[in-house]
């Protein structure tokens, strides 16, 4: 059995073990990742879940959350709350006085328990987000 080096990485592989090259992993999660924040950017936060990017990127789940913990320290779904938390900060930051109030604004991004939403906000923020609410609506 002959063997060769990988284009890529510049380690030898055997022919049956050709999966086993790194740069051909780290590439394909390369990839993913790419592939994700550009559907990430173009859509409406609400509408996108882990699911959808694994489907996406037409990688396993365990590939994309390797790629996304490499990445960003985060996997992909916290990566997406996070994301989404910014969101409704946005909303909330930019809210006119007639607009609806935190609970309907946090379930338009897919916080549907309203007080995990208002302790998870308030941690990363420091602030209460009727709080944030409160500061540009008047």
């Amino acid at each position: 059995m002959s063997s060769r080096a990988c284009g890529g990485c510049g380690t030898i592989s055997w022919p049956l073990l050709k999966s086993n090259c790194g740069a051909r992993l780290f590439g394909n999660r390369d990839r993913a990742v790419r592939l994700c924040l550009d559907a990430i950017a173009g859509a409406n936060p609400a509408d996108i879940n882990a699911t959808d990017l694994c489907d996406l990127a037409g990688v396993s789940t365990r590939t994309l959350e390797y790629a996304f913990r490499e990445r960003f320290d985060l996997g992909p779904a916290a990566f997406l709350r996070s994301r989404h938390m910014l969101a409704v900060r946005k909303a909330l930051s930019e809210a006119e006085p007639d607009q609806p109030g935190v609970g309907e604004m946090a379930a338009r991004f897919g916080f549907w328990h309203s007080g995990q939403f208002a302790r998870d906000y308030k941690t990363r923020f420091n602030e209460a987000p009727s709080a944030t609410l409160a500061r540009t609506a008047h």
